[in-house]
């Protein structure tokens, strides 16, 4: 059964109104009998006697353009106490404005006068003069008057005593209620206690109560639903880690197709000549021509090219099994490893190739990553040699230097550049303007990654023009920038 709430608030309202009016009705009367238009009629007198006084000055310093004379007459005029800023206009323009260190605290407090410059021996109107005034002996009148009305209030002061105690009483369950609402938390449970009275506080003890269990309820679910969602996000993270991972194999996997025809296209001419030495030593066996002389000369050059092809092996082997820790490696080395990776390639499609290398670069880090890079960024510049330039102009320059205790590494070629409205998303994943079956889209990313997060360093492209045997090209230029003293996680 429900019962009729008791209205605590209409005695508290009715109360502060009988008080509040009782009081407004004094404090009006008491102020009435103050003269206050003709006060503020003396002060305003004032601030005009200051504006008239110091026109004639401003306007001189105007019409003779000596604004250092306006600033020294501007900040004089603000160590005045009643004068909290003053400003000078000409032509709507503000060139003068000075504000005093009170101007922020006594703002409300203050009226602005203005008047018209006039142009000396002239009434011409050259500016505008502006005053902020306080009104602190305003407040001085009425803090006069204050004594008085503290004592009539005195009497009042017994009433509003008797008042607030009686309201403290009445608001005293609610200020504990906030005590123990200050320390909840939705783990905990308070007991909100008053929830039996038959009044605004037994209401809002009752709601309090039936608000918490709710929350409680709300908390526990939420909790849930954040356990199953954390558990989901790492389901969805290790996948695409590994789908990732996976990508980036298959685009290593494409890299290492194409550099076994490279490698099968450098065999042929290594094998011809391993293939023709031991077949003319077995033909001048056989008719007794084999002399020691031929037969020496003949093995070191069937050795010569075994280890070259033994060393093309090597640089291919390592390229595929990457590398599990950074260590310390020569650049100029790596450059060697990625181009015997690459000759092939260059030969087939007439590119020149022209280098610029410090052999005594060292660093800490990838090299098989780091040639990976390197592959990824001349495939990209080869494929548009090949799409824009006749075979006759094709030129790739790769440089390596040390430049602010960083190494600088820059592929250029003039291809004609990159297309602005692509080129910030070249490193983006999947990102290609090649058609779907030459390219996937994720080897710019795939070095973009490697670069900045295992290497640490920075990856960007620009277009350039530049100059090269008397004649003008555009091309891409890729810049890798990697510390010089690499620090690994």
């Amino acid at each position: 059964m429900n019962k009729k709430i008791k209205s605590l608030s209409s005695k508290i309202v009715f109360l502060i109104a009988v008080v509040t009016l009782s009081s407004i009705l004094l404090i009006f009367n008491l102020f009435e009998k103050i003269n206050k238009e003709a006060f503020y009629t003396i002060e305003m007198e004032k601030a005009q006697l200051v504006l008239s006084t110091i026109e004639p000055l401003i306007a001189v310093n105007i019409y003779l353009n000596l604004n250092d004379r306006i600033d020294q007459v501007t900040k004089q005029l603000v160590t005045n106490p009643n004068i909290l800023s003053i400003k000078v206009l000409q032509s709507n323009q503000v060139i003068n404005e000075r504000k005093s260190k009170e101007f922020e605290d006594n703002i409300d407090d203050s009226f602005v006068v203005s008047t018209p410059i006039f142009q000396p021996n002239s009434k011409k109107e050259i500016g505008t003069l502006i005053l902020t005034y306080s009104n602190k002996n305003y407040k001085k009148l009425i803090d006069r008057y204050t004594t008085l009305l503290i004592k009539v209030l005195f009497v009042f002061g017994i009433f509003f005593l008797l008042f607030s105690l009686y309201v403290k009483r009445l608001l005293s369950p609610l200020r504990r209620i906030a005590r123990l609402l200050k320390g909840y938390s939705p783990d905990t449970n308070i007991n909100i206690p008053f929830d039996n009275q038959n009044n605004e506080i037994g209401f809002i003890s009752n709601a309090l109560n039936n608000m918490q269990h709710s929350i409680m309820q709300y908390s526990n679910e939420l909790q849930k639903v954040n356990s199953e969602l954390e558990v989901k996000i790492k389901q969805e993270v290790e996948k695409n880690k590994q789908a990732q991972e996976q990508v980036f194999k298959s685009e290593k996997l494409a890299s290492m197709g194409e550099m076994i025809g490279n490698i099968a296209h450098q065999w042929r001419q290594p094998l011809s000549v391993i293939s023709s030495g031991a077949t003319g030593m077995l033909v001048q066996k056989q008719f007794g021509n084999l002399s020691d002389e031929n037969f020496e000369e003949t093995c070191n050059l069937i050795n010569d090219h075994a280890q070259y092809l033994s060393q093309t092996i090597n640089d291919f082997r390592n390229f595929i099994k990457g590398d599990s820790k950074p260590v310390l490696f020569n650049l100029k080395s790596d450059t060697d490893s990625f181009i015997k990776l690459v000759a092939a390639t260059i030969k087939k499609h007439n590119i020149q190739v022209v280098f610029d290398l410090d052999e005594n670069i060292e660093l800490e880090g990838f090299p098989n990553e780091l040639l990976q890079c390197f592959i990824n960024i001349f495939n990209n510049s080869k494929d548009a040699l090949v799409e824009n330039n006749p075979e006759n102009e094709r030129y790739i320059s790769i440089s390596e230097k040390i430049e602010n205790n960083s190494i600088i590494i820059t592929f250029q070629d003039n291809a004609g550049g990159i297309p602005e409205d692509i080129i910030g998303k070249i490193f983006e994943p999947y990102f290609t303007t090649k058609h779907q079956s030459q390219g996937t889209g994720l080897g710019l990313h795939m070095s973009y990654s490697l670069i900045v997060s295992h290497m640490k360093g920075s990856l960007e492209t620009f277009n350039k023009t530049f100059m090269f045997n008397n004649k003008t090209y555009i091309g891409a230029q890729t810049i890798i920038t990697l510390p010089l003293e690499n620090k690994h996680t």
